[in-house]
């Protein structure tokens, strides 16, 4: 999974058309290991911390996940409101507060799903 990640990101910030580049006053979060709580505390205080450089700072309503991030967190709710078990080989997104989420509402990570 996360050598796709890798390849993604290298065929992004190579194309020829309107690469991928992080702005040159862009400030980096990575979100791996933290919930929407502590990544709206980062950006608060990052806020606070450079008031004087920012008049504001603007949060995209549709901001969050991508489409298919959406419909497979979507999809996957829509199984467990079922009951039972849903099994997944690999985890389900790339972000470890979610997938802690779902397995505590009964998505299996263990154990094949079989076809």
């Amino acid at each position: 999974m996360l050598a796709n990640v890798k390849e993604r990101d290298q065929r992004d910030t190579t194309r020829a058309e309107s690469p991928l580049r992080k702005a040159s006053d862009a400030l980096e979060l990575d979100n791996s290991h933290i919930g929407i709580e502590e990544q709206l505390q980062w950006a608060l205080d990052m806020f606070n911390k450079s008031q004087q450089k920012m008049n504001r700072i603007e949060i995209d309503s549709h901001s969050g996940c991508c489409f298919g991030v959406a419909k497979a967190i979507s999809r996957a709710e829509e199984e467990l409101q079922k009951g039972g078990t849903l099994y997944c080989l690999g985890d389900i997104v790339h972000n470890n507060i979610e997938v802690e989420r779902l397995e505590k509402n009964g998505i299996d990570y263990n154990q094949p799903r079989a076809v």
